[in-house]
């Protein structure tokens, strides 16, 4: 996914932030649907 963005021009920073977020949510067991809109922006 983080290539995908990364192709895409999405910032490294943007990636960063985005995978500490998933890091902290599976750290914390906690995840919410508000994460799809991210997942499907990197393919759009």
């Amino acid at each position: 996914m983080s290539n995908a963005a990364r192709n895409k021009g999405v910032s490294e920073k943007h990636i960063l932030d985005w995978q500490n977020q998933l890091e902290n949510a599976e750290r914390e067991r906690n995840f919410a649907f508000t994460a799809y809109s991210v997942l499907t922006s990197a393919y759009n």
